[in-house]
């Protein structure tokens, strides 16, 4: 994904997550609009995180 090699449904699953939930990261983590709420991006910020535990 970030690193070239890994796609989005690659790490979804060693991640044992969604596609979605990978998407929604990184929309929050990289968004394509300034208007993205702060509360969300916090919070995918804490879900990826608590993945990386």
């Amino acid at each position: 994904m970030t690193e070239p090699g890994y796609s989005v449904s690659d790490v979804a699953e060693q991640l044992g997550v969604s596609q979605h939930s990978i998407y929604k990261w990184l929309k929050a983590v990289h968004p394509l609009h300034n208007n993205l709420d702060e509360h969300e991006l916090l919070e995918a910020r804490k879900e990826i995180l608590r993945f990386k535990s």
